[in-house]
């Protein structure tokens, strides 16, 4: 189980059987929450930090696996790297935080891409006219 959906879990046991807030007063827990965590993450790693992370994340995700084996990479490569820059103090739920951004982040960007592929492979504009590909052909 990822730290977002251990955060998740907490906040709706704590949420339901002790707070029991209406919808706006768990929106700001959350916010401040996430804010905090953020906040933490860029303290700490830093912008060499956080490309570090970044960088072992897309690598592992290139390389393949299961998710437990791409975590274990990641979590690996960030180890060694963040020591060679002289990072390595960083609490581990701090790097774990920066883990499950940048794999949003990735996520996000390859949405993205899949997305603006499949808009470029169903427009011909070469005449400035949108015309559809999936018609039959001429």
């Amino acid at each position: 189980m990822g730290i977002i959906q251990n955060v998740e879990q907490f906040f709706e046991n704590l949420w339901t059987n002790v707070l029991k807030p209406d919808v706006q007063e768990a929106e700001q827990v959350v916010g401040v929450f996430f804010q905090s965590a953020e906040t933490a993450v860029e303290n700490e790693l830093g912008v060499e930090g956080l490309k570090i992370v970044t960088d072992a994340v897309s690598a592992a995700e290139t390389s393949g696996g299961t998710g437990l084996q791409k975590l274990a990479a990641a979590q690996s490569a960030i180890a060694n790297d963040l020591s060679a820059a002289n990072l390595a103090n960083v609490a581990q739920n701090t790097i774990n935080v920066a883990i499950e951004g940048a794999v949003a982040q990735l996520k996000t960007l390859q949405t993205q891409q899949q997305s603006s592929g499949t808009q470029a492979a169903g427009t011909d504009t070469s005449n400035g006219a949108s015309a559809s590909t999936t018609g039959s052909a001429p």
